[in-house]
């Protein structure tokens, strides 16, 4: 049988028997303090988060009587609360929230309802743990949610010391889901949460700026930046953050409160809208360039030339074109890529770093030699949004290979070059020994060091041994598989004598540098 009690302060319902204490009505108190509210209800961690105390203003404001309640939702607050992902129908993340949040509830219509939430937990007078919540229901903040919803945009506040430093911060529901989180676990109501969030790179900016509006005392410096903020799927979208501070009589600050807008289309089409103006204009560019040059190749007029050049390149409309547009640097050696933007940063351009293809997002492979034509084509494809060859697409025919237990030797130089090759030739699957010279490779295999090879890649140029002379030391070896093993050379010219010298050299077969794809599963194929 449902017991009726009225605790004074509140119009606190004690369902069933009672057992409030000096601790309960304490947690009580502080949670009505903590969230300026004007309803509270309370229960006990059990399977259905069973309600033992409720308010009878936290009835009002949802429109029913104390049976109406207990009757529609049976005594559980499991239910009290909806909308998806709801933390407070799922017990153990329920039992890990503390503080001030945000939730929905259903009024008596079934319409759902913001509030903002206190709990704090604490026992009853038998030491049972008891869970208490406080219940917030702002006119002005459900027409401010509406607001955040037309305008794409969630509101944030932060409270100050009195020193005027941030103390507390409160981010609104509509903040978190923009980010794609749901509740105060997934992203808690703290500073430190937000900062983790920035992009390395604007982090610098958005917090100065954010904490230089705190400590001008004039008003004069404002925080108004746009940044990107890492979402909840691990990627980065742009927004606009603006805030204004309140501040006492002293200047110091007590109160800063914002909102956070997603402008991540406007800005992307921005940059895309830039690049392809800033490609329009040194496409047109190189064309008048080129013609110029076309007409004078016959004149011997050089100095001519460079004046006209210089004529049509002049510095301040470059400048203009350039100031503007965001920059990459993508290169392996991090102190390269750290060094370079710090330059781009000193004549005023954005720079940004990667030091890897894949971090880059990279949208289209080119090879070098570099030719107008296909540097052109390659852009316009990119421009006109035609579908890319991405690296899988790019390596498809190595991929698709499967040469496992085989060994293969790579004869090569450059260091760079080699790390390449050794990469794709080992995405098939075979064990790749490198060699940085012909005489290295000789002494591997007449030694018998790195044990037998079933496929030789020999670069033609090198220091100390080049390849032809490696191939003939390598066939008249005293090693019998040595004069069997097939050698593939591997040099930038392709013409019809480079390719009969190699075979002339003792090697079986010839493929040109840059490595092309095809071509080089067919000459594996072959061989292995």
């Amino acid at each position: 049988m449902i017991n009726k009690a009225l605790f004074e302060e509140e119009n606190l319902y004690i369902v069933g028997e009672s057992h409030l204490c000096e601790e309960t009505y304490a947690a009580i108190r502080k949670t009505i303090e903590n969230n300026q509210a004007v309803g509270v209800l309370a229960g006990y961690y059990d399977r259905d988060l069973t309600i033992a105390y409720i308010s009878e203003f936290f009835l009002h404001n949802l429109g029913y009587t104390y049976e109406e309640f207990m009757e529609k939702f049976s005594g559980s607050l499991k239910n009290v609360f909806c909308g998806q992902n709801c933390t407070f129908a799922k017990i153990e993340r329920f039992k890990k929230i503390h503080g001030v949040g945000e939730a929905q509830m259903l009024n008596k219509e079934g319409a759902p309802v913001n509030v903002r939430v206190y709990k704090k937990d604490t026992i009853d007078s038998e030491g049972n743990a008891l869970w208490i919540l406080s219940t917030h229901i702002d006119e002005m903040q459900e027409n401010l949610e509406l607001v955040n919803q037309v305008l794409s945009s969630g509101f944030w506040s932060v409270e100050c010391a009195q020193s005027g430093n941030p103390e507390s911060v409160f981010f609104s529901h509509e903040f978190r889901k923009m980010l794609g989180y749901h509740d105060t676990l997934d992203f808690p109501n703290n500073l430190e949460t937000w900062e983790r969030g920035i992009h390395p790179r604007d982090l610098e900016e958005v917090s100065r700026t954010f904490q230089e509006a705190f400590q001008d005392k004039t008003n004069e410096k404002k925080y108004d930046v746009e940044y990107r903020m890492r979402m909840a799927d691990g990627t980065y979208q742009w927004f606009k953050d603006k805030g204004e501070v309140s501040r006492r009589a002293d200047g110091t600050a007590f109160r800063m409160a914002g909102i956070f807008i997603n402008i991540d289309a406007e800005k992307r089409a921005r940059q895309y809208t830039q690049r392809v103006d800033a490609f329009h204009r040194a496409y047109t560019t190189a064309n008048l360039c080129e013609y110029y040059v076309d007409l004078q190749e016959n004149s011997f007029n050089s100095l001519k030339v460079e004046e006209t050049l210089s004529g049509l390149f002049e510095e301040s409309s470059i400048w203009d074109e350039l100031i503007d547009l965001p920059v990459l640097v993508v290169d392996d050696d991090q102190n390269c890529c750290e060094n370079t933007v710090a330059l781009l940063e000193e004549i005023g351009i954005d720079g940004e770093w990667v030091t890897s293809g894949e971090e880059a997002g990279v949208d289209e492979f080119i090879a070098k030699p570099l030719f107008r034509s296909r540097l052109t084509a390659t852009f316009k494809n990119i421009l006109e949004g035609k579908p890319s060859s991405d690296a899988k697409h790019y390596l498809s025919d190595i991929i698709q290979c499967d040469y496992t237990g085989k060994r293969v030797l790579l004869v090569e130089d450059n260091d760079l070059n080699s790390e390449i090759a050794k990469e794709i030739i080992g995405m098939t699957g075979a064990e790749v020994v490198t060699a940085e010279n012909g005489k290295t490779a000789v002494d591997m295999i007449s030694s018998g060091s790195e044990g037998d090879f079933d496929l030789i890649f020999m670069d033609i140029q090198m220091p100390v041994m080049n390849g032809y002379e490696a191939t003939a030391a390598i066939r008249t070896s005293n090693i019998p598989a040595a004069r069997s093993v097939p050698i593939v050379a591997m040099t930038a010219n392709a013409f019809a004598e480079d390719v009969q010298l190699a075979r002339s050299a003792g090697m079986n077969e010839h493929i040109s540098k840059p490595l092309d794809m095809t071509r080089l599963r067919d000459v594996m194929r072959k061989w292995l």
